[in-house]
């Protein structure tokens, strides 16, 4: 539910503080070759790179390490690690998946109601970005 939340409001967020920044990035002054809109994307960059350093400090290297997991979960995601089955299936991750194989994956329900949703979420973040004012 929260990926979900975090999908479409996503880009709602970042269309609103997108523009905002930019209009602000705009109308700075020019430091060398960068000015009026080469701001927007060299600022946008740092800020993004910067998040990214952030967080990996903050996010833990481990479940072991982690705080936002109880003693129960810590143990299910340590055994999936140790085990290398990440999706709690008996199957082995060494072997090579093939193309019906694939194609059977990519035919189940979930996976295909995953991506309507998510062309559904997209058509309509982008088609009011395009066109409201």
């Amino acid at each position: 539910m929260l990926l979900g939340f975090f999908l479409f409001t996503a880009a709602y967020l970042a269309g609103a503080f997108g523009g905002l920044l930019a209009s602000r990035f705009i109308v700075l002054k020019a430091i060398g070759s960068v000015h009026t809109w080469r701001h927007i994307f060299v600022w946008e960059g740092v800020i993004t790179v910067a998040v990214g350093v952030l967080l990996l400090f903050c996010y833990p290297s481990d479940p072991a390490h982690t705080r936002i997991l109880n003693e129960e979960e810590r143990a299910l995601a340590l055994s999936r690690l140790s085990s290398g089955q990440l999706d709690g299936s008996s199957e082995s991750r060494d072997e090579v998946i093939g193309f019906k194989e694939a194609c059977k994956i990519i035919a189940k329900p979930n996976v295909l109601a995953a991506c309507l949703f998510f062309t559904f979420n997209n058509v309509t973040v982008q088609g009011l970005n395009s066109f409201l004012p």
